[in-house]
């Protein structure tokens, strides 16, 4: 008996820890299709999605895009769970929202840390502009504060992020199809500047069939937690690109993981906070698309921590394991106190109460 118990609990262990609700892991130039999940249609509020964003826990969703020239804000019944989404509100960066015209075809969309600071840029200004919110993360409460250029840079602004302080700044562009990165003068603080600090051509998977020429058009990024590992969306090749940095948020360190296949023009990109959620937008599909990855922050096989040095891994893994044992000690006391009822009452004809 004891065998069988501990067989079972091994088995059911196992099975709960590894098995359950992981992707099979993909190699680089496999199709991301067998990592979705779900899907939201944007066409509701935007046509052209471009960028995604979330607040902290995951409880509201941002989406910008050519056709509104707006940002739209969703509630989310689950973080991170575009199953069904609420739309709240949308906020324009045009006239007469805005004294003038700041931004008619947006691209991407990021928050300072408490979600008090909204930062856009897009193809139509090629500049990045700062919004103040008074109530953290209601776009309702925006009023526009800096407007940051950057023509010298790049004639074709993609796409920014920025590290964890808010002290580095990287952007996207088309015309020169590189990558940006710059110093924050004073964190999350356009209105005191950035300094040039590199640039790199990224390799890619899908550009020209030669990886080492560079991504064509680089658009959103997005960092895992702690700047190690970058994501980069391709949207000529339609392709996501991971790469692993040497030294966290230099870019100058980056080296190429592999890529994915997406199709249907992607642009946009973001993270859970478990890192174990990918979304993406595209003009084409015209949605959001939410993928479930093997491990966190990763798309391939062979790249994924060990459990007992992740501590997501090992969060789900012994949260997994209390399940189990509860599963187990609930089922066991069932049986036995049935046994032990039908011990006393082994000499009545109906045992069936």
């Amino acid at each position: 008996m004891k065998f069988i118990t501990k067989f079972i609990l091994a088995f059911l262990i196992f099975n709960l820890t590894f098995v359950k609700g992981f992707a099979e892991a993909l190699s680089s130039n496999d199709n991301v299709s067998s990592y979705l999940q779900q899907t939201f249609s944007t066409t509701g509020q935007e046509n052209q999605p471009r960028g995604i964003t979330f607040n902290n826990d995951g409880s509201k969703m941002y989406i910008v895009g050519w056709v509104g020239d707006d940002v739209n804000e969703y509630n989310l019944s689950a973080n991170f769970d575009v199953s069904s989404p609420t739309f709240v509100q949308s906020y324009s960066f045009m006239t007469p929202t805005q004294a003038s015209n700041l931004e008619n075809q947006p691209t991407s969309v990021k928050f300072n840390n408490d979600g008090t600071k909204m930062f856009i840029t897009g193809r139509g200004s090629n500049d990045l502009n700062e919004f103040i919110l008074s109530t953290a993360y209601d776009v309702s409460t925006a009023e526009h504060e800096t407007q940051l250029p950057f023509d010298s840079t790049d004639e074709d602004i993609n796409a920014f992020d920025f590290n964890n302080d808010g002290t580095m700044l990287f952007i996207t562009g088309t015309e020169n199809e590189l990558m940006h990165q710059f110093k924050v003068n004073v964190a999350f603080d356009l209105s005191e500047g950035v300094e040039l600090v590199r640039t790199k051509d990224l390799p890619a998977l899908n550009d020209e069939n030669n990886p080492s020429a560079g991504e064509d058009e680089p658009f959103n990024i997005e960092f895992n937690l702690d700047g190690t590992r970058m994501f980069v969306i391709g949207t000529k090749g339609n392709d996501v690109n991971q790469y692993s940095l040497s030294i966290a948020f230099n870019i100058s360190t980056a080296t190429l993981d592999g890529g994915l296949n997406i199709g249907n023009n992607p642009t946009g990109i973001a993270f859970s906070n478990s890192g174990l959620r990918m979304f993406i937008t595209g003009d084409s599909s015209k949605s959001v698309r939410e993928y479930h990855l093997p491990c966190p922050y990763n798309l391939f096989s062979g790249k994924c921590p060990s459990i007992t040095k992740n501590s997501d891994r090992t969060g789900m893994a012994e949260a997994q394991i209390e399940l189990a044992k509860r599963t187990i000690n609930f089922s066991t006391n069932s049986v036995l106190n049935r046994l032990k009822w039908i011990r006393r009452n082994k000499d009545k004809q109906n045992l069936s109460n």
